[in-house]
């Protein structure tokens, strides 16, 4: 059924705009909406993490008030850093990216870096890296993996430089309205530059069946999900071209380790049948000649 609220209280697609939307359920007292254009779904959160006063607010938010501080946030983000877990899946398959031929970048900002896992690997590989990340558990992953991470949100004025790359990984769910941050992005790009993103995906079969049930679905802190046909408005509306959109899973399936599997096992187990929940997109700049 179509929401039934006045026009004048009717909440908008954050993608599109469309004030035509489905109920979708409700999770942990948030209701969720599906949008009868574009098919985004999202949570009617109306916290933006940018109005939170400062970093213990923002932790207890990031985290739905589970971490006490933020060593022990940070402590939890390494484990995705295990071989076959989230963050060790997302930014490996960011870094093929970066080591096929044809496209050598020179320096690289991750916005949101968690626990600096990427900007790490990046910096391995003789790429000049840099984070920005508004958590304290930035500062906690600057001082134990050796790199730079720059404490506080994204802004205009935070670097006068672009970069031949730029990526956030696990951040554009976290955002009530999603467009002003990727444009404040794309403004940090090269004219030759690419933008990686990845996000829960919401096409996945786990999505459609379980709707607010699904795992993904965290609000307010995850309270954006992108189909491929709302991604794609949304790069539209932002000016960037699709290049690559990637869907897989970095948390196997329910029994893989009664089985005896790795957790890489199951995770390529689960891509072989084409159902993992998350995306990866890689994105470029879009010219008069893609219009």
């Amino acid at each position: 059924m179509v929401s039934s609220l006045k026009s004048s209280e009717r909440l908008h697609c954050p993608v599109c705009d469309d004030v035509h939307l489905k109920d979708w359920g409700s999770k942990s007292g948030y209701q969720l909406y599906k949008c009868c254009d574009c098919t985004h779904f999202f949570a009617d959160v109306r916290t933006n993490p940018e109005t939170l006063s400062n970093s213990e607010e923002f932790r207890r938010h990031i985290t739905n008030e589970l971490m006490a501080s933020d060593d022990a946030y940070y402590r939890h983000l390494c484990q995705g850093e295990i071989k076959g877990a989230h963050t060790f899946v997302t930014a490996n398959l960011i870094l093929r990216q970066v080591k096929s031929p044809g496209w050598q970048p020179k320096d690289w900002l991750d916005v949101g870096s968690g626990s600096g896992f990427l900007v790490a690997e990046l910096k391995k590989i003789g790429i000049d890296s840099v984070g920005v990340e508004p958590g304290g558990w930035g500062q906690i992953s600057a001082r134990d993996k050796g790199i730079s991470i720059v404490n506080g949100l994204l802004t205009e004025g935070t670097f006068n430089k672009r970069f031949d790359a730029v990526s956030a990984t696990d951040v554009i769910e976290h955002q009530p309205d999603p467009k002003p941050m990727i444009r404040l992005m794309k403004r940090y790009m090269n004219d030759n530059g690419k933008m990686f993103l990845s996000f829960p995906f919401g096409d996945s079969l786990p999505a459609k069946i379980r709707k607010g049930k699904w795992k993904m679905v965290v609000p307010p802190t995850h309270c954006n999900f992108f189909t491929y046909k709302s991604f794609s408005r949304l790069a539209d509306n932002c000016d960037l071209k699709i290049e690559r959109f990637y869907k897989y899973s970095s948390s196997g399936f329910r029994g893989w380790k009664k089985l005896g599997l790795s957790l890489s096992t199951a995770n390529r187990l689960m891509d072989a049948v084409s159902l993992g929940d998350q995306a990866l997109v890689v994105l470029s700049l879009r010219n008069s000649t893609d219009k």
